[in-house]
């Protein structure tokens, strides 16, 4: 279980290189030589065998750089789930790393947040947050849209907030 894990522990098994944002093996393990990067896909995520159990490698680093599991979840600034960098890594609530995931992959409109309203033939903008959806208005164009919901968004979560315009300001949306 995570919360057998300290950071001790860790650095008695790993190092942490904070410029590739991998874990590497400070002593002999079976036949893994003593300098041999760690870690193996698990859910999108780098994982690492701590004991018994597979770790995630973002909970680890935190640990092992801080001393302490992040209070609730560790977001990847850049979105890409295997860059564990520290300088990619921040605690988040999960209301703030949903703002900042990707874009579905059944999304139809090209922005997050955007869909087709066919009984008013205009493009309505809403978000979810802390599970209720918040109707945000109907727009002639889905660029409308979709630069009003960022908006919205930047004012509940400021720098978590995956824009669809991130030159006002954010991470981009598209193209993930």
């Amino acid at each position: 279980m995570e919360d057998d894990v300290t950071q001790s522990i860790l650095k008695e098994l790993f190092t942490y290189d904070q410029d590739d944002g991998h874990f590497y093996l400070r002593k002999n393990r079976s036949s893994w030589p003593v300098g041999k990067r760690v870690g193996s896909l698990k859910n999108g995520y780098i994982a690492i065998q701590v004991g018994a159990r597979k770790q995630y490698a973002h909970r680890m680093v935190w640990l092992y750089v801080h001393g302490a599991l992040p209070v609730d979840q560790i977001d990847h600034i850049n979105g890409v789930r295997t860059d564990n960098r520290l300088v990619n890594l921040r605690e988040a609530t999960t209301t703030q790393n949903l703002f900042n995931s990707r874009m579905r992959k059944d999304n139809i409109s090209g922005y997050r947040g955007v869909s087709w309203c066919s009984i008013t033939n205009q493009w309505r903008a809403q978000i979810t947050i802390n599970k209720k959806m918040e109707l945000l208005g109907y727009f002639p164009t889905r660029e409308c849209a979709a630069k009003f919901r960022d908006e919205r968004v930047k004012e509940l979560v400021g720098d978590y907030a995956r824009l669809n315009f991130p030159e006002n300001g954010g991470i981009s949306a598209r193209g993930r």
